[in-house]
Order: C-alpha cells, then sequence, then structure tokens
C-alpha cells in the first residue's frame, strides 16, 4: 500500500509496540516487577500527575481483571511500599489507591525517564500534529482495546 515503510502507519505501529515492549522488559527486569505491576504504577503516576484518583474498579477495568486478582495485586503492590489504599474524599464506602513511591526513588526515577522519552519525543510537534498524534492513537485504543 505504501512504496516507503517510513510513511507506512502500520510499520511505524510495529516500531512503537517494538519499542514499548522492550521498555517494558527493561523496567520489569530493573525493578523486578510484573507486567500488571508496571501498568497500575503508570496508572497512578499518571493520576498523581493530573490530580485524578483511581479507584480499584479502575484497576480493575484497565487491567481486565477479577476483583479478586486486583485486591490480591494492590496487597501485594502494598506490601512492597508502591502503594497505600486511602479513603475516598466523597465517598465514605469507597477507597482510592495512591503511590507512594518516594521522590527520589529509582523506581520513580525510571518511570519518569520512560515518560521523558515520550515527552521528548513529541514536544517539537507543532498543535496541529500533536492533535492528529493524539487522535490516532485514542482510534488504536478504541479499535485495539477490549470493549467496556
Amino acid at each position: 500500500m505504501y512504496a516507503d515503510t517510513r510513511s507506512d502507519p502500520l510499520h511505524a505501529l510495529l516500531g512503537l509496540e517494538a519499542a514499548l515492549a522492550g521498555e517494558e522488559r527493561e523496567l520489569r527486569g530493573i525493578l523486578n516487577l510484573g507486567a500488571n505491576d508496571i501498568v497500575v504504577l503508570r496508572l497512578l503516576l499518571a493520576a498523581e500527575q493530573a490530580g485524578d484518583l483511581v479507584r480499584p474498579s479502575e484497576i480493575s477495568r484497565t487491567l481486565a481483571i477479577s476483583t479478586a486478582a486486583t485486591t490480591a495485586l494492590i496487597d501485594r503492590l502494598e506490601t512492597r511500599g508502591y502503594l497505600a489504599r486511602r479513603p475516598h474524599e466523597s465517598d465514605r464506602r469507597s477507597i482510592r489507591v495512591t503511590a507512594t513511591i518516594p521522590d527520589d526513588s529509582p523506581v520513580r526515577a525510571a518511570f519518569a525517564t520512560s515518560r521523558g522519552h515520550r515527552a521528548d519525543a513529541l514536544d517539537g510537534l507543532p498543535p496541529e500534529q500533536r492533535d492528529a498524534v493524539a487522535s490516532a492513537f485514542r482510534r488504536l485504543s478504541d479499535a485495539i482495546g477490549p470493549s467496556e
């Protein structure tokens, strides 16, 4: 379909997927964490940066795992000091989950470096290209991701 693989979006996507998989393998090895642990910590750190709250149900939905598996995962990461359960501010019956990784921790540094590489790659794009990239990522996520 495309004469030049550099202009083929699917070829570029394969390259991105390979790079992300390699980065995740490296993070898992350095931090001695599982794949789901990495996803949860990324979710919590992104929520922290955005000022959002994360409930256990959001973790279950994100990972497409049962509430029992979510509880076990939260327990494991809480025991390792990576997160904590806190009462929800507006719903007394609910809890939220927050990252408790110290600012000077190698774990936080590894995630910050990972996020920084992504941000650096996108920062130089003009606003209309950033919008197009964001739209393409959302469309791909919707097309590939689990339906709710």
